[in-house]
This record gives C-alpha cells, structure tokens and sequence, in this order.
C-alpha cells in the first residue's frame, strides 16, 4: 500500500497484520473478519488493502465488495479507481474498469492473474452473487440472517475463502438494523474470543464512560490525532473537529447521537443478554476444577444456519452434583459422526441425543447409519428439558406447604465457564408451548445451540439408567 501511494495508518497496519495471519497450512487463519469502528476513521483503507492486495499480489480471481446502498458501494469503487489511477504499478496490471451504475468492476490484464474486483448493492435476492475467494460486507449492520444464507452454500465449495465485515453504528441517516441483523452475534462472538476463525476489532466506549471525556474521544477513534497522519497529511479526524460535533448535538433533543456517531457506540446489547437465566446463577454455577463424571449422555446439536456442530455431554460428579460441558464445537458436520464414535468408545455413555425436528435432522440419520444408538427426544420432552435445565442452573427452593419446611435446592449443576458456551446462555431466548417454554434459537443474535445441547444431554442422562464405570481423567 506504501508502493502504490495509500500508506496505512499504525492501527490499521495492526489490523491488517492480524486479519491476514495464515494457518501453518497456507490457509487463512481467520475465516471471518470484523472491524467496528465510528466514522470517519478510515476503515474503507482496510477492505481497499485486502482487495487490492487480493487482487494484484495474491491473484485472487474473484473479490466482491458489496454495501447496502448502491451509492456506499460506488463510492468505495471511486476510491479504489482513484488509488488505481495514481499508481502506475497498478494502472499497467489493469485490463479495464467499468463503470456502469450497479455494474462497477476492476479487471486484471491476463499476465496480472485476470482476477476482477467487482461493486455490488446488497439485496436478498442477488446475495447468491455476492461470492467470490474475497468477499467484503460494508455497513454490515444492514446484514441479515438471510442474506448470508445464501451465501453460504456457495462460499463452502472454495478452498480458501474469507469474509470481512466493516460497519459503523447504525443510526438515523442509515436507518436502524434489521430484526434477523446478523451484526449482533458476529460482535458477540468476537467480545467473547471464543471463535478462533474470527479476527474481530472494534473500537467503542466502555460501560460508564463520559459522553464528553476527550479520553473517551481517543480511545474510541483510532486517527484521531495520529501524529504519523499529521506528518503525513492524512489525519482525518482532529479534536476540533469533535468538539464543534458535541457542541451542536449536545444542544440537539438526541445528545447520545453523538456518542453513536464520534464514538462508535453502537445499540444497548447490555439489556437484551442474560434474560433466561440470570448472569449471577450462572456464574454462581461455575466450578473450574469440577470433578470428571462417573457416566454421562452425549447430545449434538446444529445451528440454525447450519455452519456450527457442536457436541455437548452431561453427567453426575462423585459429590452427586451434575456437570455441563462443551465437548467439541466446529464448522460444517462431516467431522461429527466419527468424532462421536470416538467418544462413544471412549466414554459408554448412556445416552446419546439428538433432537430430528431441528437442524441436525440429517446427523441424526448418519449417525444412526453408523449404528449408534440414539435416545430419541421430541418437541414436548424438549421444553421438559429447557425447564428442568433452568431449574437447575437458576431455580430457588420453595417451602413445603404442608410441613412449612424449606425444599431442597435445585442448583445442582456446574460447569467451567467455556466461553462459548457462557454467550450461548447469555443470548438466551424461549418461546411460550403449552403450559412450559421451550428454548427460540430462532430469536437469538447468537447461536444458543450450545445451550440446547447441554439442556438435551442432561435430559438424556437424567431419563436413562446409569451405567457404572470407571471415571476418566480428561474430557473430549
């Protein structure tokens, strides 16, 4: 980027350096990454390094850069075109540029690789041709369940695809996010670190922090005051430039815009987590060094969107208490069925759950044509099993009517605070069915698949005959 004339910035070299890392197998190490960050910071310089270097150097031979609103995208061509224009380096590898409105593209000359970088407005019904080796997701707050969704099944068939997704807090000017917004758990799952294929950065005030603390202003604006981009000349953004903005909004009806727009606050998550079971019961419950089980039940379970398998087990410690874990979690479902023989070998569980009417319907089958045996589960000993998971994780003792004694307390699992596992809880939803609730991973910003496994694999360990054995030393 230094060669072609667009020097980056420190933070965004740092970004760079980490959303680009590579596995020791050549692949890249983060399938999906994610910038969040308030305007004006320069976060299109990103996608223009990876697109470019995609292109040009990597020979990458289809890259899609696609936005919401058509004029986002066009703008982010202009950019890019701009940078092409002032380059001779890359003016000489370039075949063509079109520039036709809603068909902008960037094609290589045969002897550079011949890849194209095309610009594209985001809809659901064109999101099938929002694919390529590089795909970027501007204003990713507008991204919906559904526009990733078809995406996927073609994004599976390359060998070495990556995602990126950038936004700023959405506000009024670029309308709120949609209500399947897939911006939600993306952020979730970075804030946790417990996706090892996503490079998450984001830049956004802490809980409690002054609206109008400069401290804030340089914590949550990463050029702010840069003093390479002085030197330079690219600074773009300077404290005066922040106080005439507050100045104005905070005299405005909406004081807090200027927090959504300066400081990259983006819409209270805070009040939408924790809402089945509460934060402190849960953490109340954690037990690091838990003892292993003495039997236990396997329970495997597929998102929605069918990209994450994940095998949970429950069973009874020697104290009598009962255990929860996260097992195995990866993407895509070959790996499963041998993993789960593996297990099955090692550990004679008593029972092995999967619920058909879900996602995970098709493991089902395979596993059963592997001859593994399953506890069979329906909808109705499902929301059994929600509640009685609950219950156990969050429920109070209640007085005997009768005799005005206290009952036992029904907190009697534990678990080791996996982080994956923990924002499951967390985002948490359940729908009304009959008389009882049952777990709504339809509800969700995040993928709650981790929390029904546990909640199925505890029902199928309480509901069958324990068999003894020997209790192992290490989980998975």
């Amino acid at each position: 980027m230094e060669m072609v004339g667009k020097p980056l910035l420190p933070w965004q070299r740092s970004v760079i350096y980490d959303a680009m890392g590579l596995t020791a197998a050549g692949k890249w190490a983060a399938y999906e990454v994610a910038l969040w960050v308030a305007r004006q910071n320069g976060k299109g310089v990103i996608t223009e390094t990876q697109e470019l270097f995609g292109a040009y150097m990597l020979r990458e031979q289809t890259i899609v850069h696609s936005a919401h609103l058509f004029d986002t995208s066009q703008k982010a061509f202009n950019r890019t075109v701009e940078i092409i224009d002032g380059s001779d380096w890359l003016t000489k590898r370039t075949a063509k540029i079109v520039r036709g409105k809603g068909s902008e593209a960037i094609t290589l000359t045969r002897a550079a690789g011949g890849g194209s970088i095309e610009f594209k407005a985001r809809t659901l019904h064109g999101a099938r041709g929002l694919t390529g080796e590089r795909v970027t997701l501007d204003e990713a707050y507008a991204l919906t369940t559904g526009h990733y969704q078809a995406m996927s099944p073609i994004m599976a068939t390359l060998p070495n695809p990556q995602i990126t997704y950038t936004s700023s807090p959405p506000d009024d000017k670029t309308g709120m996010m949609p209500d399947d917004a897939l911006a939600p758990s993306i952020r979730l799952r970075g804030l946790s670190g417990a996706d090892p294929t996503l490079a998450s950065f984001e830049w956004s005030p802490p809980p409690g922090f002054d609206i109008n603390d400069i401290e804030v202003r340089y914590l949550t604006n990463p050029s702010l005051g840069n003093p390479e981009a002085v030197a330079a000349g690219l600074a773009l953004i300077d404290e005066e430039f922040l106080e005439r903005q507050w100045r104005v909004m905070s005299a405005s009806p909406r004081p807090m815009a200027f927090a959504t727009e300066h400081l990259g606050l983006w819409p209270d998550a805070a009040g939408e987590q924790w809402t089945v079971v509460p934060r402190a019961d849960w953490e109340a419950a954690c037990d690091p060094v838990m003892s292993y089980p003495e039997s236990l039940a396997f329970a495997v379970t597929l998102s929605t969107d069918r990209q994450w398998a994940t095998i949970t087990a429950a069973g009874r410690q020697p104290n009598g208490l009962y255990s929860i874990h996260q097992i195995a979690r990866q993407q895509s479902t070959g790996w499963v069925v041998p993993r789960l023989e593996q297990l099955i070998e090692k550990w004679n569980p008593v029972a092995v759950v999967i619920y058909k009417s879900s996602p995970a319907e098709s493991l089902a089958a395979e596993a059963e044509q592997a001859g593994i045996e399953l506890t069979p589960i329906n909808a109705v000993e499902q929301a059994a099993a929600c509640g009685a998971f609950i219950d156990a994780i969050a429920g109070r003792p209640a007085v005997d009517p009768d005799t005005g004694e206290m009952g036992r307390d029904p907190r009697n699992v534990r678990h080791r605070d996996q982080p994956e596992l923990t924002a499951a809880i967390a985002g948490a939803r359940v729908k009304r069915m009959g008389m009882s609730s049952t777990w709504d991973p339809l509800a969700c910003s995040v993928d709650i698949t981790p929390a029904i496994g546990c909640s199925n694999a505890l029902w199928g360990f309480m509901t069958n005959q324990v068999k003894p054995r020997e209790p192992l030393v290490a989980w998975g």
